[in-house]
């Protein structure tokens, strides 16, 4: 039990060390000169580093990721995956459900319906 304990403790400081590693080199890019600054990989990677620690399962997301990289770069698998969308409407909302509606009909005399000419 003690050395199963000790192996843990030991994953955690292992994994805790690389994290405070990560995050001095983030702080490096983000508040370094410019030449000092590294690429935008390293911000995807604690990214994933923190979605494993809540319980994220990575090789899902890196398929996922993959499968987005491949739909930007061949349209035509995008439009298999994706539904039919319904389009944007235009013009004016409609009324809310909750307004009272009241129908008022008006009759006009048959001189008022013929259009002088």
């Amino acid at each position: 039990m003690v050395h199963s304990l000790s192996t843990q403790l030991e994953d955690h400081e292992r994994r805790l060390a690389r994290v405070q590693h990560i995050m001095e080199q983030l702080l490096a890019w983000r508040f370094g000169a410019r030449r000092e600054r590294m690429d935008d990989d390293r911000q995807l990677f604690l990214f994933a580093v923190e979605f494993e620690e809540q319980g994220g399962d990575i090789d899902a997301l890196i398929e996922e990721l993959i499968l987005e990289v491949e739909r930007k770069e061949n349209p035509l698998l995008a439009l298999e995956d994706e539904k039919p969308r319904k389009k944007k409407g235009h013009g004016r909302k409609p009324l809310p459900a909750a307004l009272k509606r009241e129908r008022i009909e008006y009759e006009s005399s048959e001189t008022e319906r013929t259009c002088p000419k």
